[in-house]
């Protein structure tokens, strides 16, 4: 699993290599300066007009490192420093005063239309407040610029933590980061402003042990690690799961779900769903079982056969949000003992009435987009997208649960404080049931592999993300439906990786 740093955790590891290690922190300048260099050289950029934008503090000192790095090269290139010069660091200090020596030509402003490359080294990753006066005029005539631009450790503008604009931001084609890569680099809008992210590593070791709250990305190779498939299993070896979901006259959600769940290998599914949806149900998904109920009524003791027989749940998906769909919802949180998957109708339910939390004694997950988060905590969308990290987790620890915060990137946080960014996905899993989707390979996974000490639920979503790319590909890189993410599933290659 990829680690993934807040602005803290780099600034300890940082501190970390030059106190306890000893690295000289002009050496550690000196190494990303060579990497932002290499990184530039390593690319089809037109070096005939360089600007080195340096702010007043290291960041800006990686700058002016480049600058003379490409001196050294024969390579010329323009200057502008920005801030007070009497708060400037004793870094940046030390590297203009190397850079004088090679001829360092200082410019005051940007000239319009002069330059094929802007390198923007004014804000590290410790910016903290809106950006302002000179600082922001900066970035905006950098912005307007029709030049490659190219961001050393994070755009400047964004915060390292949420990825949010601070004020105004640089909108980079390419971000050279060091050591991990940041949270900012990975939350929108920052994905955004970054273009691409390339780490490179200058020495500094990161301790996995330093904070109580751990950062990650799960990656492609991660599922190597999932258990081999036993050739001497059954389809009772491989799991079950029961989907209860759908009401009257819509089945859509309860098929996607099981079908998901089918899809990521596991050996069985029951449907739970009202009696009008079985023949349609029957059709589409013949392999499942299915019980259904008439008026939104099923027994306890059929309820609890249902249970008895699997190894998870999911709940929710197009359940309803009426009298009886909440009845059985709220019997279900009483009779159940299983690992649950609440989804959608569920979690509206939920937040319709708060006090169901108290009958949950099984281990949950829960999969809210923004709009059902905001029902969920009384937040605005714009107060949960800011901060989706800090308020999956507090969302987690409160309920005990695990916390899929569904968006453009989707974060999954663990009551044990553990949290997920998801870097794979695209826009071709913005449309309809694709959530239902996840919610059936996330409890398909949770069954399939009940017994397995991993992130299943952050497995999912990288699952899931995988999916929309590669429908999106066949859909000519426009909009997939959640059928096309379906057969997906088995085209991303990643449950097979889980085989070997």
């Amino acid at each position: 699993m990829k680690r993934i740093l807040t602005a803290d955790e780099m600034s300890r590891a940082d501190a970390y290599a030059i106190q306890n290690i000893g690295i000289p922190s002009l050496v550690l300048m000196e190494r990303a300066a060579l990497g932002v260099a290499e990184e530039i050289l390593s690319r089809d950029f037109d070096l005939s007009h360089i600007l080195v934008v340096c702010g007043p503090g290291n960041n800006g000192g990686d700058g002016a490192a480049v600058a003379r790095l490409f001196a050294e090269r024969g390579i010329a290139s323009d200057v502008l420093f920005t801030g007070v010069p009497e708060k400037r660091s004793e870094q940046l200090r030390a590297q203009i005063n190397i850079l004088k020596y090679y001829g360092i030509n200082e410019v005051s402003d940007i000239v319009p239309g002069k330059y094929t490359l802007i390198i923007d080294a004014i804000f590290g990753i410790g910016l903290s407040r809106d950006v302002a006066g000179r600082a922001a005029e900066v970035i905006s005539r950098i912005n307007l610029e029709n030049a490659k631009k190219v961001s050393v450790d994070i755009p400047s503008g964004i915060n390292a933590d949420t990825g949010q604009v601070l004020g105004c931001a640089v909108k980079a084609n390419l971000t050279v980061t060091f050591a991990r890569a940041k949270a900012g680099h990975c939350l929108y809008p920052g994905k955004a402003y970054s273009g691409e992210v390339v780490v490179r590593e200058i020495g500094i070791p990161v301790d996995e042990t330093n904070s109580g709250s751990r950062l990650y990305a799960v990656d492609d190779a991660d599922f190597l690690r999932l258990p081999v498939r036993d050739e001497y299993g059954n389809k009772a070896t491989f799991g079950k799961l029961l989907v209860i979901a759908g009401s009257r006259n819509i089945c859509g959600a309860a098929f996607f779900a099981a079908c998901a769940a089918l899809k990521c290998g596991i050996g069985m599914v029951r449907i739970i769903t009202d009696s009008a949806n079985r023949a349609a149900l029957s059709t589409l998904l013949p392999e499942a079982l299915i019980d259904t109920y008439d008026t939104g009524y099923i027994s306890d003791e059929a309820l609890k056969r249902c249970i008895d027989w699997a190894d998870g749940v999911v709940i929710g998906p197009g359940l309803g949000t009426d009298k009886m769909s909440a009845e059985l919802f709220e019997r279900f949180l009483t009779l159940n003992d299983l690992p649950a998957v609440m989804d959608a109708d569920a979690l509206n339910l939920l937040a319709a009435d708060e006090s169901l939390w108290d009958k949950i004694h099984f281990r949950t997950a829960v999969t809210p987009h923004i709009g059902e988060m905001c029902r969920l905590t009384g937040l605005s969308a714009k107060e949960i997208k800011s901060n989706a990290l800090d308020i999956a987790s507090d969302f987690a620890k409160k309920h005990d649960t695990v916390c899929v915060l569904k968006d453009a990137v989707t974060v999954t946080a663990y009551p044990d404080k553990d949290r997920y960014i998801n870097t794979s996905g695209c826009s071709a899993l913005a449309s309809a049931g694709s959530g239902d989707v996840l919610s059936g390979i996330i409890g398909g996974l949770t069954v399939r592999y009940k017994d397995c000490h991993l992130p299943i639920e952050a497995f999912g979503v990288h699952l899931h993300g995988r999916c929309g790319e590669t429908a999106g590909k066949l859909a000519g890189n426009g909009p997939a439906t959640a059928s096309d993410l379906l057969s997906a599933i088995s085209g991303t290659g990643l449950m097979q990786l889980s085989e070997h």
